[in-house]
């Protein structure tokens, strides 16, 4: 566990830029998996924070982050995901539709994909 946490805080302010690149993204991943509930809502925090969702949007249409983003998703809880769907998926479902990355997202959570 102590590993854990390590390489974690290792990546604090630095989620987006790992979750880009082919082999980090694996390790983000299993983070994401791996972390306490406040861990992870401050890699959401990061995330999302950026002025009009610029770095999600490019997250999501990336195709290592997109993955990472999938799983961010995944393990949230019921509250967290819905309010996360509302605020960043839908309003840019359009835009996503157009990137064949982005499709896997829409696909895993149930959001039509055709225009």
């Amino acid at each position: 566990m102590q590993q854990h946490n390590l390489v974690i805080s290792e990546m604090k302010g630095k989620f987006c830029e790992y979750s880009m690149k082919k082999y980090s993204s694996n390790v983000v991943e299993k983070c994401v998996h791996c972390c306490t509930s406040a861990q992870r809502d401050n890699f959401i925090d990061e995330i999302c924070s950026k002025k009009d969702n610029e770095m999600l949007l490019k997250l999501m249409k990336d195709p290592y982050a997109n993955y990472v983003i999938q799983t961010l998703v995944e393990v949230m809880d019921d509250d967290q995901r819905s309010k996360f769907i509302e605020q960043n998926i839908l309003p840019n479902v359009s835009s996503l539709r157009r990137v064949s990355y982005s499709k896997h997202l829409l696909q895993r959570l149930n959001i039509q994909v055709e225009s």
